[in-house]
């Protein structure tokens, strides 16, 4: 917030300046008033007052109000110019702590992105020795019965890479980063052709015949259904046909067909219901611009973009991925019978029955062809509405459209994911998404301030024509107590006027001066030579016989001036401010140190106001109280030091303290040692900097926030019949996320499974919130015994130990090589209450088949554990991040009760190992290749190393654990519902645990107090509070509130102080035209008091008076001024 400081910082200097330019202006502008009235003094009249005009104008001593309203009255615009220039200097000031706040700003740059591969637009050839890859049918189950995706895939699209997390690091707060890429999709144009089925005599075939505009084609033929023919059953048939590789005008189709037997058992009749699709299929890949944030990828096709098309064959290539090698040749075994014009001519195309209740979702895909036209209806079903959808709401053709739809784009991005991506090494530009805290402008302040500045602008306008005149208006200034002696030292009226009054105070001057019409006039004459500057009553003849002579009452009880800033009262009480402003700041920076800032930033209601307008009001305010201390005691300083014992007529007569620069002010108390004035001016120069610091005290800063709330877990973990094996789905899981390099499903992360939470408000969340949560978490863990041998496999099974020759394991080939084995998930008791699983590796010797160098085996049992975790839950949604793992509480682990049978336990883990491990090594199976094959892959050399004994065992529980915590995620069950399933129906279900507290920690923009801003205003304000204490001090020891009887700013106050003076006596007739160097020896050599002196009145007594006069002067005589000279 440096501009607003240095704004601060301008005004502060320009309103220091201003105000000798505002003291000067008030201070003479009597003076200015008396020559007018001169000029006008032919005019005056009988009744005409003008000494508040004149002689009793006090700009300097009165208050704001009062000095614009007289100003108004009195048609003083120049006072009045000066004055709200300088109240609009100050306004500007406090506004300008509040004209900028801090607002959190997004910014778009252009940055190199990392591009990692692109798309290939050729399918490659499929190899004679093909083995399928599993990845991707293990992808396509997980991403429809779990919610999986690869990553840069969603549901029908898969996307070029790119390395987003490098981008985003290369820059602070960053949001998002969006890139175009290219995507892969399948486009399909289909058609709903009306197919007739009707049964044949022998009841074993469906005929079918229909026609096709897509093909420009007939379709008939017949399907063998066998004895079902006269049941009332489900047929689904699907057929593909691609010859890109052939033509490339040859676009790949499919035909999906689903109908039903239709048989009426009440007469024996069938009416058979069909419905069709027939789709021509393109893989355009296409630009697309791809924003990401937060992990998430969200997808805008981009416009006018450029696209091209995968060419050849790519339907065989989609089918050969599956996991038997023969359901690509069942599907295309008759392919060559079909011809562009007819289809199915004589053909059987392979066909499958479903019943209306059977579940085709749970349906597992064999290794043989049966079965095989259920794959493209499974999935599709199974992503079309949530899965709920019937065998039987097939037979409306917009379903049987929209399930075909989802099942190829779906699958045909899975496999560009897997297959068609190429590597590379490139970059592109990309809008990385920054967001910034910008300092931004207050539109009302602004406004304001521009509107201020604009009227200051014209008030200072009058300045131009209202300037003193060439010539002057005085012979010489009236800066000090000896320039405005000489210059009333030839206005006898008016100091007649005054003969006694002294002593007096304003009251009694003002009615003294009642009926008087003063004006300043020049008398020039043959003698004496130099003409004299007068003010002269022009009423006088004639208000003498109206108003009888005012005899001055002598009297040492003097009723002194004591202006309200030197109260002692009005002291203590800015003396308690300025104590209570510091011990407020340090309170402050404490709170903001502790609880993340002040409060909330608001930059649309006044509240913004409190911690940026009210700080620096306070400061200007105070400023203004010292600021009108230290004028008045500079005022007072002359008339302090003519009561001193040692009178000074340098530091009394010849000096003005307030008609000077400030650092002049500083020097000259400094040289005389005046600490009363020394300190005073100090504290106005440190109020200076009160305004400069104060608009960088508090400052708009995004923090994370934390906030206590209430939060309690809505499941419990157990098994629907304790023992049960674990759902095809988990072990999808399990596998896609060790081998398919896929993030965890929701509530898991590696081998913690997370019971869900709900919060008592969940409005307070939001996409940027992050929850930190204690709950208790469950885990698989494995109870081992490990055993190394050289020939054998050692292990221990509970309290019996083992040995199994490696001879009698088909584990070696004779090749120095690694070996793995093991049990795929059954057990051994041998008289233990546990399951053990054994898991075996080591290096194979060589010399001879299943001969063996080194042997490792690890019998383990397993235990399912709870274990309080510290969880980071984040988003709206809730969710674990991987940069953010829970993190367990290992002392808090405690066996549960729960159990999970262990057989078969690593089945569909075996099928996706890849294939050209189970080729080279067809007796490995179970956990152990995935643990040097999977994204946590240990070196496969560590295996036959027993120096790396400890990181295999590691491995294995590490992998066991991930793949069995998507099993232990399958037993969630919600508290107080036994809709979970009718198996709970019978069980006392617990009851929901009561609200915990949970940590919210969000981004926001608070209010902080800054730490060194902080300590230099305290530091300043201790200084002012000493300062102001010393001077207090000193003031009043110095007599500062018995100084004078009546304030000294008005002409009639010091011409009643110098009218009983002898001050006059022996000044030349040239004094008031003299150089101020001359002026100066006029009163070398002469000391001046204040106090009471001997003077005879008219009629000869001798009176006490209080008046200036010389020390070393006649105190007894009488002294005239001279007579006023009066022009006809």
């Amino acid at each position: 917030m440096s501009g607003q400081a240095s704004r601060s910082y301008v005004l502060t200097i320009i309103l220091t300046f201003w105000a000798r330019v505002e003291y000067q202006a008030l201070r003479y502008i009597p003076w200015v008033a008396l020559k007018d009235a001169g000029k006008r003094h032919k005019h005056a009249r009988y009744g005409d007052n003008n000494a508040f005009q004149t002689i009793l104008l006090d700009y300097n001593g009165a208050s704001l109000l009062i000095t614009i309203v007289t100003a108004i009255k009195n048609k003083h615009f120049l006072v009045l110019s000066v004055v709200l220039t300088s109240v609009i200097l100050r306004v500007q000031i406090v506004l300008t702590s509040g004209l900028f706040f801090v607002n959190l700003t997004q910014f778009s740059h252009e940055v190199p992105v990392d591009l990692l591969d692109s798309f290939s637009d050729h399918v490659p050839e499929i190899p004679k020795d093909f083995i399928y890859d599993p990845r991707l049918y293990g992808a396509e189950r997980a991403s429809w019965s779990i919610g999986l995706n690869p990553n840069f895939t969603i549901p029908g699209l898969a996307l070029q890479k790119f390395d987003a997390e490098k981008t985003i690091a290369s820059m602070e707060n960053t949001t998002e980063l969006s890139v175009v890429v290219e995507g892969i999709t399948a486009s399909l144009d289909c058609e709903n052709p009306q197919v007739n089925v009707w049964p044949t005599l022998l009841d074993s075939r469906l005929n079918y015949k229909g026609s096709s505009k897509l093909l420009n084609a007939t379709i008939k033929g017949g399907i063998y259904v066998g004895s079902e023919a006269s049941k009332d059953e489900f047929f689904l048939m699907y057929y593909w046909e691609d010859l890109s590789t052939k033509s490339n005008f040859s676009a790949p189709f499919f035909l999906a067909i689903a109908f039903s037997s239709g048989w009426n058992r009440t007469d024996n009749t069938s009416i058979p219901m069909t419905a069709a699709v027939l789709c021509k299929m393109t893989w355009p890949i296409s630009q697309y611009t791809v924003t990401y944030k937060a992990g998430a990828l969200s997808i805008q096709p981009l416009k006018n973009r450029k696209s091209r098309s995968v060419n050849g064959g790519l339907f065989e290539f989609l089918w050969r991925a599956y996991p038997s090698g023969n359901l690509s040749s069942a599907v295309k075994r008759k392919r060559d019978e079909w011809s562009t014009h007819e289809i199915g001519l004589g053909g059987m195309i392979p066909t499958d029955k479903v019943t209306s209740n059977m579940d085709l979702f749970s349906t597992s895909i064999p290794a043989t062809a049966e079965h095989i036209t259920l794959i493209p209806f499974q999935v599709g079903m199974s992503l079309y509405r949530d899965s709920m959808i019937t065998v039987q709401e097939l037979l409306q053709s917009d379903n049987l459209e929209q399930v075909m739809r989802l099942y190829h784009t779906h699958y045909s991005s899975l496999m560009a994911h897997y297959d068609l991506r190429t590597t590379i090494a490139q970059t592109t530009e990309g809008s990385l998404t920054q967001i910034l805290s910008r300092v931004d402008m207050q539109t009302p302040i602004c406004q304001t301030m521009v509107g201020l500045f604009g009227l200051a602008l014209i008030l200072t306008l009058p300045l131009f024509w209202l300037l003193a005149p060439k010539d002057g208006f005085v012979p010489r200034e009236a800066r000090t107590l000896a320039g405005l002696a000489t210059l009333l030292s030839k206005s006898e009226d008016l100091l007649d006027k005054f003969r006694g009054y002294g002593s007096a105070d304003l009251t009694t001057v003002s009615k003294r001066s009642r009926g008087l019409y003063s004006a300043a006039l020049i008398h020039r004459s043959n003698m004496p030579l130099f003409p004299a500057y007068q003010i002269c009553d022009e009423m006088q003849d004639t208000l003498i016989m109206k108003y009888d002579s005012i005899e001055a009452q002598p009297d040492r009880s003097v009723s002194w001036y004591q202006p309200w800033t030197l109260s002692l009262i009005w002291r203590g009480v800015f003396l308690t401010l300025t104590i209570c402003s510091l011990v407020a700041l340090i309170m402050l920076l404490d709170i903001s140190d502790r609880s993340y800032g002040l409060g909330m930033a608001t930059n649309d209601d006044l509240r913004h106001y409190l911690w940026t307008l009210v700080p620096s009001a306070f400061f200007v305010g105070l400023s203004l109280y010292l600021g009108l201390c230290d004028f008045e005691l500079r005022s007072l300083a002359p008339f302090v030091a003519l009561r001193a014992k040692d009178p000074s007529t340098l530091s009394s007569l010849l000096v003005s303290f307030a008609d000077e620069l400030g650092i002049k002010t500083l020097w000259r108390s400094l040289k005389d040692r005046n600490l009363t004035l020394l300190s005073s001016k100090t504290i106005v120069f440190l109020c200076g900097l009160l305004p400069v610091f104060t608009p960088s005290l508090f400052s708009v800063e995004k923090r994370e926030m934390k906030k206590t709330i209430r939060a309690r877990e809505i499941e419990w973990f157990e098994p629907p019949d304790n023992g049960s094996v674990p759902s095809t789905n988990s072990q999808i899981a399990g596998a896609s996320i060790l081998m398919g390099n896929m993030s965890f499903p929701p509530w898991t992360y590696e081998d913690l499974v997370v019971p869900r939470i709900d919060l008592f408000n969940s409005s307070l969340l939001d996409d940027d919130s992050m929850v930190i949560a204690e709950v208790q978490a469950i885990r698989a863990a494995l109870k081992c015994s490990f055993s190394q041998g050289i020939t054998s496999l050692e292990f221990d099974i509970g309290t019996q130990h083992r040995s199994i020759p490696s001879t009698d394991l088909p584990i070696c080939s004779g090749k120095p090589e690694i070996f793995t084995t093991g049990s795929n998930g059954f057990s051994y008791g041998y008289g233990s209450d546990h399951g053990y699983i054994l898991y075996s590796w080591g290096l194979c010797a060589g010399h001879s088949e299943n001969s063996t160098s080194y042997t490792a085996s690890l019998a383990c049992y397993e235990t399912i554990e709870k274990v309080n975790v510290s969880t980071a839950l984040f988003g709206s949604k809730l969710e674990i991040k991987d940069s953010h793992p829970p993190i367990p509480n290992e002392r808090s682990a405690r066996p549960s009760s729960i159990h999970l049978n262990p057989d078969k336990l690593y089945t569909y883990l075996t099928d996706v190992i890849p294939p050209q491990w189970r080729l080279e090594r067809p007796h490995s199976d179970g956990l152990l290749p995935s643990i040097v094959t999977s994204r946590y892959a240990i070196p496969m050399e560590w295996l036959g190393d027993e120096k790396h004994s400890e990181d295999v065992i590691a491995a294995v529980k590490r992998h066991h654990g991930i793949f069995r915590a998507q099993a232990l995620s399958d037993i969630r069950r919600p508290f107080k519902n036994t809709a979970a399933g009718p198996q709970f129906t019978w069980k006392d279900l617990p009851s929901s645990p009561s609200y915990f507290d949970a940590q919210l920690h969000y981004d926001a923009l608070r209010v902080v107090q800054n730490s060194a801003v902080t300590h230099v205003l305290v530091s300043i304000l201790g200084f002012i509070f000493m300062l102001h204490a010393f001077t207090m001090w000193r003031s009043e020891k110095e007599g500062y509130r018995y100084a004078i009887p009546k304030p000294p700013g008005s002409i009639a106050a010091i011409a009643s102080l110098l009218a009983d003076s002898n001050f006059f006596r022996g000044l030349p007739e040239d004094s008031q035209w003299a150089t101020e160097k001359r002026h100066r020896s006029y009163f070398s050599d002469k000391t001046f008091r204040m106090g009471w002196f001997l003077r005879r009145n008219n009629s000869g007594e001798q009176i006490r008076v209080f008046t200036i006069d010389a020390v070393e002067g006649d105190t007894d005589s009488d002294t005239r001024a001279g007579e006023c000279h009066r022009t006809a």
